[in-house]
């Protein structure tokens, strides 16, 4: 058994896009998730891309994506699963000036 292997044998199951609106912001962006043969090793994989922000906001940096990823091992019981994720944040306030 190597972890190597294992990763090679998961498939991506599809590749759906997502456009999400809200608070007056827009993010376009792609998901994914796929598993092993056996069913033992899963996941899903998203990242999106801001294209508009509130007007007012701090702009973060238009190329970093907001991503999250979910990974469960389910061999055994209890399944096990980690996961991991970023998020754009406009509610930290005004941007401030360094002086």
């Amino acid at each position: 058994f190597s972890i190597a292997g294992a990763l090679s044998a998961i498939v991506a199951i599809f590749l759906a896009p997502i456009i999400e609106s809200a608070n007056e912001h827009t993010r376009v962006g792609a998901a994914t998730s796929g598993f092993d043969v056996l069913g033992y090793h899963a996941y899903v994989a998203s990242a999106t891309w801001l294209v508009s922000s509130p007007a007012g906001a701090a702009t973060p940096n238009l190329a970093a994506p907001d991503w999250q990823v979910y990974y469960a091992y389910s061999r055994w019981r209890p399944t096990f699963w980690v996961s991991a994720s970023t998020n754009t944040s406009f509610s930290a306030g005004p941007r401030r000036s360094s002086t």
